[in-house]
């Protein structure tokens, strides 16, 4: 069975959509154990209108076990520990809050593999403007050269 779900965070200055290459790398890593322990298949998120949705395969023997926040736990576990202190929750709250909802339209909404790809290098380049360092500075001259070629 198919469950979709829209994330946001709990944190009001934060946005899922904004924050998506975080979230994808976060659910890769816990993929495969969230597969192992729980038998969720986590499907890569996508946008759909202002929302980034994540789908969860769920076996039909288990979709009256499945509880949500629980099992999806690593994936907030992961943005606290792996983000030098960038996602914080005050303690007893939850960092992200899982939203269900019926089957989203995809059409013209669906970002393939390469889109994702493509958002995740722009998060990188801004990062390297964002930053100070001589080796940022040199980056973005080279990718700059490689532009205007």
């Amino acid at each position: 069975m198919r469950k979709y779900f829209i994330i946001e965070f709990e944190n009001e200055n934060l946005s899922a959509i904004n924050e998506i290459k975080a979230i994808n790398q976060a659910i890769k890593k816990n993929e495969l154990s969230i597969l192992e322990k729980y038998e969720l298949r986590l499907m890569p998120p996508v946008i759909v209108g202002n929302h980034l949705v994540l789908e969860v395969r769920v076996p039909e023997s288990k979709v009256d076990e499945f509880v949500v926040g629980r099992q999806l736990r690593s994936i907030s576990d992961y943005l606290v520990h792996n983000f030098d202190g960038k996602y914080t929750s005050k303690k007893g709250f939850r960092l992200i809050r899982y939203i269900e909802i019926p089957k989203p339209d995809f059409e013209n909404n669906e970002l393939t593999k390469d889109d994702i790809d493509k958002f995740e290098l722009v998060a990188q380049i801004v990062q390297l403007l964002e930053s100070n360092d001589p080796k940022a500075a040199d980056k973005i001259r080279k990718i700059n050269k490689i532009i205007n070629e």
